[in-house]
């Protein structure tokens, strides 16, 4: 009996009929002369008495005919250029205000400018100031040099002469404030020829001068 039934699950399973794992299990057990149970027998005497049933292919869903591009209408057409002529006409208006403000803002700068005064009064302070309490030395005079500063550190005072020779240096440290003096005399070796002079001050990146004439003789 279990040859039968070899043979028969061999049979059902070239025809693909019924279940193969089931099949394959009872196909298994017969040729390792296991026990296989009624109901097992009965499932593959009643598929061995059914015709193999074919598989069923589906067949090719129909290929979708092309639809050509919609044409636009004449109208469609002409209210879009009317959409553009408008899109156009608002640009040119934008163009039109923003050159207007422009000429405004240079007309503006044009005179700020024929009014230098105006301008030099809306320069913000300087953060390094030096200065001397006269504009003009004779030969032998006592010439006093102040200043202020908003930074700390060391100032360093230097002085030239007409000619842009270095005649004199001194470093000094501002006092609480930010105020700076010190005292030097117009005479000695650089001070031989009359002329303009310079006092220059310098703290870190910040630098200032100030100018003063110098005569040998009233």
């Amino acid at each position: 009996m279990t040859d039968d039934i070899l043979d028969a699950v061999k049979d059902l399973l070239s025809s693909k009929k019924g279940d193969p794992i089931i099949l394959g299990r009872i196909l298994r057990a017969a040729e390792r002369d296991e026990v296989i149970s009624i109901h097992e027998r009965r499932y593959v005497k009643r598929l061995a008495g059914k015709p193999a049933t074919p598989i069923a292919i589906p067949p090719a869903p129909p290929p979708k005919p092309l639809v050509p591009p919609a044409v636009r209408p004449p109208e469609q057409v002409i209210v879009q250029h009317q959409k553009s002529t408008r899109t156009a006409s608002y640009n040119t208006k934008i163009i039109l205000v923003i050159a207007a403000a422009l000429l405004v803002a240079l007309l503006a700068v044009g005179l700020t400018l024929s009014n230098p005064e105006e301008v030099l009064d809306t320069l913000p302070e300087p953060l390094l100031k030096v200065s001397t309490d006269s504009s003009s030395y004779l030969l032998g005079d006592i010439i006093s040099i102040s200043g202020t500063t908003e930074h700390a550190g060391d100032v360093i005072l230097s002085m030239y002469n007409g000619v842009g020779e270095r005649i004199w240096e001194e470093v000094l440290l501002p006092r609480t404030g930010g105020a700076y003096s010190t005292l030097t005399i117009a005479g000695g070796d650089g001070w031989e020829s009359a002329g303009t002079y310079t006092v220059r001050a310098e703290q870190g990146e910040d630098a200032i001068e100030s100018t003063f004439e110098f005569r040998r003789q009233i």
